[in-house]
């Protein structure tokens, strides 16, 4: 199947990177060492809101980032458990996404010295905006066909297993964000492509970030009707 490099009008509402690591130091340790080194990148700078009792008391916010640093087009988050990278404007597409991502990852990681990463994960969830149901867009819609019974779609799970990783798909009719300065609404798709191995925080974590953004876009696009894609204008290489 050809994939399209770009789409218009583009749905996504969440494009996220993360990686959760170990390292003996403590947030307040890496804060200054991170903070010099990217600030000029990302001038605006904020601390997260989660007391610090509240996060180490509750396993659920262990990997919440500490600190958050941002420019116009993207956010930069860590603590001394999670890095993590989205977008903060309009998507800049994944030939400029990824570049952009290397590199700060390859810069945090010979600042903060940790022993492994434990799960890379590259999250994209979007909004069809004005789908009025799932049978409009999908090729086909998960379901237990029943006798005698009507049947109407509202959210479909599963975890789908690929070439060594894992694929958290979730699909919702009638879903709304805001994006700007107006919301849209309509059928959501969310694909959580994650690794969940031990490794060394080298390249090869890049190469692992790059084949996940390339399952959970081989899925999306498999998931649409090949009419529907023609009403988002793809560009394709």
């Amino acid at each position: 199947m050809k994939l399209p490099v770009e789409i218009s009008p583009n749905p996504l509402v969440t494009s996220t990177i993360e990686l959760r690591f170990f390292t003996q130091a403590s947030s307040i340790d890496l804060f200054p060492v991170v903070y010099q080194a990217f600030s000029s990148l990302f001038p605006k700078f904020e601390v997260s809101n989660l007391p610090s009792d509240v996060k180490s008391g509750n396993p659920q916010f262990k990997f919440t980032p500490d600190y958050m640093l941002s420019n116009e087009n993207y956010r930069l988050s860590f603590s001394n458990t999670v890095l993590s990278f989205e977008h903060v404007s309009d998507y800049q597409f994944w030939r400029n996404y990824f570049p952009f991502v290397s590199s700060c990852y390859e810069k945090f990681f010979n600042l903060v010295k940790a022993e492994f990463i434990e799960r890379i994960g590259v999250r994209y969830a979007s909004v069809l905006d004005k789908t009025e149901s799932a049978n409009q867009v999908l090729v086909s819609v998960p379901g237990i066909s029943l006798s005698g019974y009507n049947q109407k779609f509202e959210h479909y799970r599963s975890v789908i297993k690929v070439n060594g990783f894992n694929l958290l798909l979730q699909i919702f009719d009638n879903a709304r964000a805001q994006i700007k300065d107006h919301s849209i609404s309509g059928v959501y798709i969310d694909i959580d492509a994650s690794f969940d191995q031990k490794i060394e925080p080298n390249k090869k974590a890049l190469e692992i970030i790059d084949q996940l953004h390339s399952e959970q876009k081989k899925l999306f696009f498999s998931l649409l009707k090949e009419d529907y894609i023609q009403t988002l204008n793809p560009k394709y290489s």
